[in-house]
């Protein structure tokens, strides 16, 4: 069975539907994709974690009846960018995949059972609520606060990203003491979302629809060579083995001060990375103190001051080099405020602020 189209709108369409930070053994679906030839068309599905996703390309087939194939999802996104043809013929046979560009012939070998089938998008035929993507929010999100996001499943709720009906996102580490908080979430119901979903949803074009459909939302990008459907699941709280992330804790904690530290990052930064020189583990530390008009960075390698004016009583932190240059490094701008985080008359942590996000972190035992 052969199928020709334009290759332009499939590269367009394998840029929405095969995200390579979406692939990962760890969820082996996501390796592989799968090609259906129908009648003058052509479905491409993938999956990735708590994501389904469906291509539909229009072109010419050579005959009657669906012919399907699985093949490697990334050699297949890397050989197709490859191609400088108008035009491209696939050929699905007992072996797998075999592409034709120009006088060229590719061969990709099927990865998996042809009984095997990917799960589907289920399309909506009708709903209450679509609006367009706002993608800088979600590039905000990615950019800005991602950095944070656990990476150990010792307190597994928070390997997600929570959002809330009202626009607040909250991205943490509960074993490493570090959270982000944003308003950038454009969602109309309070869940849990998985950093793929975040890469998809930063991936697709802003004109891109996004319907809810109760328990999961339905993205469409809908052109005249090419219809993509996208549904993506979050996780809820109140669902069984999810967990709670206790939001309104962390919310609190972010709660501006009147009063605080102004402090230039690029000055903090250079600071930073002239002890990091010096590291030898990602657990060495660094002192942060406040004393009178003096803002105090050291160690045993390092020491540096910077003017500051100084609302607070002296204070002293000691925090993970490697978190705090992490944190530093991802506010999205350079002019912060600065504030002691305080619980039970002593000072445990900072958070800072500008007037698009906040961040907070922990210090560590000296």
């Amino acid at each position: 069975m052969k199928f020709k189209a334009n290759t332009q709108p499939i590269l367009e369409g394998l840029d929405l539907s095969i995200i390579s930070s979406n692939i990962t053994k760890f969820y082996q679906k996501s390796c592989i994709v799968e090609l259906t030839i129908q009648e003058n068309l052509l479905r491409i599905n993938t999956e990735a974690s708590s994501i389904k996703s469906e291509l539909l390309v229009k072109g010419q087939s050579s005959d009657e009846g669906e012919y399907h194939t699985f093949v490697d999802s990334i050699l297949f996104k890397n050989l197709m960018k490859t191609l400088d043809s108008d035009l491209v013929e696939f050929e699905i046979n007992e072996n797998g995949l075999v592409i034709y560009s120009n006088t060229s012939k590719f061969t990709l070998p099927q990865v998996a059972d042809s009984d095997m089938e990917l799960s589907r998008p289920t399309p909506s035929e009708a709903s209450d609520y679509r609006k367009e993507i706002d993608a800088a929010g979600w590039n905000f999100i990615k950019n800005q606060q991602m950095y944070a996001i656990a990476m150990s499943f010792i307190h597994p709720v928070y390997t997600n990203v929570w959002v809330s009906s009202d626009g607040n996102v909250l991205v943490g580490d509960f074993d490493n003491s570090i959270f982000t908080h944003s308003n950038q979430a454009q969602l109309d119901s309070t869940c849990l979302l998985t950093d793929t979903v975040v890469n998809l949803l930063t991936t697709v074009p802003e004109d891109s629809k996004i319907i809810n459909l109760g328990k999961s939302y339905e993205l469409v990008v809908d052109t005249d060579p090419y219809t993509y459907i996208c549904e993506f699941m979050p996780k809820y709280e109140e669902d069984a083995g999810v967990g709670d992330y206790s939001s309104s804790i962390i919310l609190d904690l972010f709660a501006k001060s009147e009063e605080y530290i102004a402090i230039n990052l690029d000055v903090i930064s250079k600071y930073i990375n002239q002890a990091e020189l010096f590291t030898s583990s990602a657990d060495d530390t660094i002192s942060i103190s406040a004393k009178d008009s003096t803002f105090l960075l050291y160690n045993d390698n390092v020491n540096c001051a910077v003017n500051i004016d100084n609302p607070f009583e002296d204070f002293t932190i000691v925090f993970k080099i490697s978190l705090l240059k992490d944190l530093i490094s991802h506010m999205d701008e350079s002019e912060v405020a600065l504030c002691p985080l305080i619980q039970n008359d002593e000072a445990v942590g900072i958070i800072m602020w500008t007037d698009n996000m906040e961040a907070m972190l922990a210090g560590v035992e000296s």
